[in-house]
């Protein structure tokens, strides 16, 4: 949906991974599954968020959990935005770019 929306997406399974990605790519926004093996929800965010070199990163949180339970952790974790699965992958190209309008553009 999003490389259809015209953005550049790279994909990263562990948070270790993604760290390494971002030694050699800087993406304007992260879009993250809150259930990653082996790391908690907040500690996710607080990395997702750092990004590289210490520079913010804005957040999207994608989540299997109900609208409720991931607003309410997209606002423990300081997520800039969130979209639960049960609306469909068709919302991501929107959110991203509404974000990305806020924030960055």
């Amino acid at each position: 949906m999003l490389t259809k929306a015209g953005f550049e997406v790279r994909g990263a399974r562990t948070l270790a991974a993604f760290e390494h990605e971002l030694r050699r790519w800087r993406p304007d926004v992260a879009l993250a599954d809150v259930n990653v093996p082996g790391t908690e929800p907040e500690t996710l965010c607080r990395s997702l968020q750092r990004g590289a070199n210490a520079v913010r990163l804005p957040l999207v949180l994608f989540s299997h959990l109900r609208s409720p339970q991931l607003e309410a952790l997209a606002a423990r974790c300081g997520a800039d935005a969130y979209a639960p699965k049960s609306a469909g992958f068709d919302i991501l190209p929107a959110i991203v770019s509404s974000l990305c309008e806020e924030i960055l553009w």
